[in-house]
């Protein structure tokens, strides 16, 4: 949503600038197509720190339980 706002602010601003705002529509149209997907990922922010959270313990118990490699081997 912001970045569309700032998108069409810009444009208002360098329309004078026919091969600027030619620029922009091209650009335009090659990120539109990134927008639902970032919308998506961007619904899920709140709870993957939940997540870490909760898998972090798990996790370390079974990345402590492996044979740690000797750093200098002779």
């Amino acid at each position: 949503m912001a970045a569309s706002l700032t998108l069409r602010a810009i444009s208002l601003v360098v329309a004078v600038c026919s091969s600027t705002a030619e620029a922009m529509v091209v650009e335009k149209s090659l990120i539109r197509p990134t927008m639902s997907p970032m919308v998506a990922i961007a619904s899920t922010a709140a709870i993957v720190p939940v997540w870490i959270a909760a898998t972090r313990p798990v996790m370390s118990s079974v990345a402590f339980a492996q044979p740690q490699p000797h750093l200098c081997q002779t």
